[in-house]
């Protein structure tokens, strides 16, 4: 969960300024800016990488990994956000060892698609 304030609000589209990213949400929400919301964001949502994705301007954050938990299916990466936040991020253990697998204390990038999200209201 990650709190935030409405930025912008289109039709087809809505950002909301939160501490450490601005999330793009693919919908509307028919409301003013400046009203304060939560994005809901599950962790099996997020993709984490040595290296920031091609379009790096919405859904995208800089985190370095404080904890790796192996899972057996699927290992969850805890985040640590500039602003001091913890993300996590979860990933199904689809081959044995990637290449590019992040090992803890390396920064990585954390992004995540525009129809991930789920917008709440206080």
């Amino acid at each position: 969960l990650m709190e935030g304030r409405l930025v912008s609000d289109e039709g087809d589209h809505c950002v909301i300024a939160c501490a450490d990213v601005h999330q793009w949400v693919g919908h509307g929400l028919a409301a003013r800016p400046g009203l304060a919301l939560t994005v809901a964001l599950r962790p099996e949502k997020i993709h984490v990488g040595r290296h920031p994705p091609e379009r790096a301007d919405f859904n995208v954050v800089r985190g370095l990994v404080q904890e790796i938990t192996y899972a057996g299916s699927h290992t969850v990466y805890h985040l640590r956000l500039p602003g001091g936040s913890l993300l996590k991020a979860s990933h199904a253990n689809a081959q044995r060892h990637r290449d590019d697998e992040p090992r803890r204390g390396d920064e990585v990038w954390a992004h995540w698609s525009r129809t991930s999200q789920v917008v709440l209201r206080a």
